[in-house]
């Protein structure tokens, strides 16, 4: 709601998660992630947050005069305080084109901190049984009409659409019996898919950043927070 409540002014959230679907202090609170070395986490464009205290006294933390707090209150899931306001930072909204390729697991140490830096937004997905990765980048660009631009998006993409979730589903499924072979062939067939849907797209950039606007399987992830 918030997306679309300022985008009509030409602005955006300065940070968005994977999905936009929970509230915007939610996403504060449980530690939205930052999305290269180039932009950090949600938290970090926070000028200032209201709590209710236990007491029932109204508390106000700002960047300026507490910054150990506000180092604390993000993710803090609410235990400092049940956070009712917040005010924050807005960017320009930004076009974006969004890449999705593939390279060998040995390949992503020593090429994770140059994604990282070269690009406004990214993500790396870890396959180890595939020994692969899933490298996703999206940078801002003009708007153009250019024969070599991605196909253009005008709603959320969705990371992995409804049959590569089917896919996920079985292989989970081939994982629990064990039969890891047949399993990692779903798996890779999952990879190859997405990478072919979304090897070169753009769009707004909500609808680029947020890739699932419905709900993903269920999922382990490890992410990395940078305090800028």
């Amino acid at each position: 709601q918030l997306c679309e409540a300022v985008k009509p002014h030409g602005f955006a959230l300065g940070n968005l998660g994977t999905i936009d679907t929970q509230t915007v202090i939610g996403a504060l609170m449980t530690g939205t992630h930052g999305v290269s070395l180039c932009t950090p986490s949600l938290h970090d464009f926070v000028v200032s947050y209201s709590l209710i205290m236990n007491n029932g006294e109204k508390k106000i933390i700002s960047r300026e005069k507490d910054p150990e707090l506000m180092s604390a209150i993000a993710p803090s899931m609410g235990m400092l305080g049940v956070v009712v306001e917040c005010s924050i930072h807005l960017v320009k909204i930004q076009y974006l084109e969004a890449h999705v390729d593939t390279m060998p697991f040995e390949e992503v140490i020593p090429k994770c901190k140059e994604i990282m830096e070269s690009n406004q937004y990214a993500r790396i997905l870890i396959y180890p049984n595939l020994d692969m990765a899933a490298v996703w980048r999206a940078n801002p660009i003009k708007n153009s009409e250019d024969e070599s631009a991605g196909k253009r998006v005008s709603k959320y993409i969705n990371f992995r659409d409804e049959h590569e979730k089917a896919l996920l589903e079985r292989f989970l499924v081939q994982q629990k019996k064990r039969n890891y072979k047949k399993g990692n062939t779903l798996l890779y067939q999952v990879v190859e898919k997405q990478q072919r849907r979304l090897k070169h797209y753009e769009g707004l950039y909500n609808h680029v950043l947020c890739n699932e606007q419905n709900q993903a399987i269920s999922h382990a992830n490890i992410e990395f927070g940078i305090d800028f």
